[in-house]
């Protein structure tokens, strides 16, 4: 028993120290942006980004010189790992062969927004879906849209993913929010260009379908949706003209 209590205060305490010199470089970091008179604001994004690395276990961490010498087809199956689970929660992945979902992970980018940035912009072309790894995101502007559109209407104002319906047409599409990082993330960026390079022929044809039939779906609805409102106004016409021939 006391070999478990020397054990597990001898983990508390390197934590601990992990911590404390993290502290340490951090108070000396603040002391030089003072001293050499940096501004209030740019004080505290390098804080906030020295916090956000710090707890991405990107400095001060002992696995890193470890994993740093290992081969690089073996860092190439670490690195896949670890983005599958990501990648995973766009629905589209799902259905893709292997062989293209694991061209598609070896495509993928990693990028690091702070408090405040912009991941993309609404009624701009989307040219990229984006997978929420760390942080919090923020809706601030949506396109408006019909009613019948549950995808806009339903959507998270605190979003996973971004822009993946870009990747269901080859085509030019707009970004339907604006979104901006809540605070210090990490995000995946799933490139449309390379994406679409990555799949099989057979799969844009299938995509390209699936494209034009919710477009017919769509027309269609609208069509019945007008038909159905004709025969109520010549029907109300109706009423309206034979109110006027009684009243005369």
């Amino acid at each position: 028993f006391a070999i478990c209590v020397s054990l597990i205060t001898q983990a508390f305490f390197k934590i601990s120290d992990r911590r404390r010199a993290f502290n340490e470089e951090l108070a000396a970091v603040r002391m030089h942006l003072q001293k050499t008179a940096v501004e209030e604001p740019i004080q505290l994004k390098v804080k906030a980004y020295l916090r956000y690395i710090f707890d991405r276990r990107r400095i001060q961490a002992k696995e890193a010189n470890l994993l740093n010498i290992l081969p690089e087809e073996l860092k190439l199956q670490v690195r896949r790992s670890q983005m599958r689970m990501y990648l995973q929660k766009i629905p589209l992945m799902r259905e893709l062969e292997w062989d293209s979902f694991e061209k598609v992970l070896d495509s993928l980018e990693t990028f690091d927004l702070m408090q405040g940035d912009e991941v993309n912009a609404a009624g701009s072309p989307a040219s990229a879906a984006w997978v929420l790894v760390f942080g919090r995101l923020r809706i601030v502007k949506r396109i408006i849209m019909m009613s019948s559109d549950s995808f806009i209407n339903d959507m998270d104002i605190a979003p996973l993913i971004v822009d993946e319906h870009c990747l269901e047409d080859e085509n030019t599409v707009l970004s339907r929010i604006t979104a901006i990082a809540a605070e210090s993330s990490e995000l995946i960026r799933v490139d449309k260009v390379k994406f679409f390079q990555c799949i099989s022929e057979t799969r844009k044809k299938s995509l390209h379908v699936r494209g034009a039939a919710l477009y017919r779906v769509k027309k269609s609805t609208t069509d019945e949706h007008s038909e159905t409102l004709r025969p109520r106004r010549s029907s109300e016409a109706a009423i309206h003209a034979a109110a006027v021939i009684s009243s005369s």
